[in-house]
């Protein structure tokens, strides 16, 4: 049987996330993910920085913190890379309260021109993958539905970005030239390895998926960081964790 029939409308599964993981009281509904442990380990130890949850396997334990951020408790943690560890993490954490999900890493350009100098907003993601086909129906592409508020956020923050198609694949290796002359025909921009696996699982739970990346290009960021991060010392990928804040903080 083909990958594109594994779909099941059923809600209920063997295992399910619920029964892995407890609901815990006071758990932020807002969370976001990072893919890099250089960001964890500062924002992990700023003050007020509490730990509320964690999931378990044996790569290791994945610790989910909170912050009270502009009035409002925001929670964060460090995702694993890849669709099927990132979404089982996600979902787990989902079962203990989280209601919307900011995830946020890099990705490859397909296009320089485009994304130099701006962040991206994936609108649509190719699935190239093989856990959305678990989570909705088979098609190309899954619509990523909260890009626009997520645009609407970063022109209020006067922060630059692009929205466009994105591609996500499993296979880092496999990024061939024929595909990736494929995927840019069809109007891709960028190519990531989480997206469409994540955005499919977020919209069969009925959870709200924000998620923007950023290339290997240097951001213009004298254009942007001033307003909302003033004279913070902060690395390039600290300030990509900011922003993340601050959507948190807006929805």
């Amino acid at each position: 049987m083909s990958i594109i029939h594994s779909f099941d409308e059923c809600m209920e599964a063997i295992i399910n996330p619920k029964e892995v993981v407890e609901r815990i009281e006071g758990f932020p509904k807002v969370v976001i993910a990072t893919f890099s442990h250089k960001v964890m380990d500062v924002f992990s130890k700023l003050e007020g920085v509490v730990q509320v949850g964690v999931t378990r396997s044996v790569n290791g334990d994945v610790i989910i913190y909170k912050m009270n951020y502009k009035g409002k408790d925001i929670g964060f943690y460090m995702t694993p890379v890849g669709g099927s560890f990132a979404t089982g993490t996600l979902e787990e954490i989902i079962a203990m309260g989280a209601e919307k999900v900011i995830v946020y890493g890099s990705c490859g350009s397909l296009d320089k021109n485009i994304t130099a100098g701006h962040l991206i907003v994936p609108t649509d993601a190719y699935r190239d993958e093989g856990v959305s086909y678990h989570y909705m129906k088979p098609s190309d592409y899954v619509t990523i539905e909260k890009a626009d508020k997520l645009a609407s956020i970063l022109n209020d923050l006067k922060i630059p970005y692009v929205k466009g198609r994105i591609w996500t694949t499993d296979a880092i290796y496999r990024e061939t030239i024929g595909n990736m002359q494929k995927r840019k025909a069809e109007g891709c921009i960028a190519v990531d390895m989480e997206c469409a696996s994540l955005a499919a699982m977020c919209k069969f739970r009925g959870i709200e998926f924000f998620q923007f990346l950023y290339s290997a290009d240097n951001l213009d960021s004298e254009k942007w960081e001033k307003r909302i991060l003033g004279n913070l010392d902060l690395s390039e990928r600290e300030r990509y964790m900011m922003i993340a804040f601050e959507i948190a903080s807006n929805i």
